[in-house]
C-alpha cells in the first residue's frame, strides 16, 4: 500500500550544489522481449539515461535561477526556453518508454499498478503546472516580470521538479525491470 511520503512536496532550496554532470547516455540495443501486448522494448540502461537527464535538468535549472537572481529577465529567457524544451523532451520520452511499458507490465500487479498510475497522474499535473509557469516566461510576447516574481515562480518550478525527481528515482524506477520479471 502507499504511504504519503511518495507524494510529499519537497521545498526547493536554491543554493544546493550542482549535481554531478555525467556525459549524455544513449540507449543500448533493446533486450529480447517487449512489454505484453506492445512493441515497447526493455532497455537495461533506460533508467540511467533518465537519471542523467535529471542531473542535466537540475544543473540547468540551478544555472537559470542563479542567472535570474544576478541579472535581468532578458538574460534568463533563452536558457529558460532551452530548459523547457529539454524538460518537454524528457517527459515525452518518459511517458512513452517508461509509463507505457510499465502500464503493460504491471497490469496484473495491483500495488505496482496503483503506484505507477498515481505517479503518472501526478506527473501530468506537475508537467502542466511547470509548463504553465515556463510558458509565462518563454512566450515571445511575455512582459518582463520584476525579479522577485520571476524568482518566486522559479522556486515553485524547482520545488515541483526536485520533488518529482526524488519520487521517480526512489520508487517508480524500481518497477522498471525486464518483462519476464512480471510473470
Amino acid at each position: 500500500m502507499f504511504t504519503s511520503k511518495w507524494f510529499e512536496r519537497q521545498k526547493y532550496v536554491p543554493l544546493l550544489p550542482d549535481p554531478p554532470r555525467s556525459k549524455p547516455t544513449t540507449l543500448s540495443a533493446p533486450l529480447p522481449g517487449a512489454a505484453p501486448g506492445s512493441s515497447i522494448q526493455y532497455h537495461a540502461d533506460l533508467i540511467q539515461r533518465f537519471k542523467d537527464q535529471h542531473a542535466d535538468l537540475q544543473k540547468t535549472f540551478h544555472a537559470i535561477r542563479s542567472q535570474a537572481q544576478n541579472s535581468d529577465f532578458v538574460d534568463a529567457r533563452k536558457p529558460l526556453l532551452a530548459f523547457k524544451q529539454a524538460l518537454t523532451a524528457h517527459l515525452l520520452e518518459e511517458n512513452i518508454k517508461l509509463y507505457t511499458y510499465l502500464s503493460r507490465c504491471v497490469a496484473n500487479h495491483a500495488d505496482s499498478k496503483e503506484l505507477m498510475l498515481n505517479l503518472k497522474s501526478e506527473m501530468e499535473r506537475v508537467g502542466t503546472a511547470m509548463g504553465r509557469i515556463l510558458n509565462k516566461y518563454t512566450d515571445a510576447a511575455a512582459t518582463p516580470p520584476d525579479r522577485q516574481t520571476l524568482l518566486d515562480d522559479l522556486d515553485e518550478v524547482g520545488t515541483m521538479l526536485f520533488s518529482r525527481i526524488h519520487r521517480e528515482e526512489t520508487s517508480l524506477y524500481e518497477l522498471y525491470v525486464p518483462p519476464d520479471a512480471f510473470r
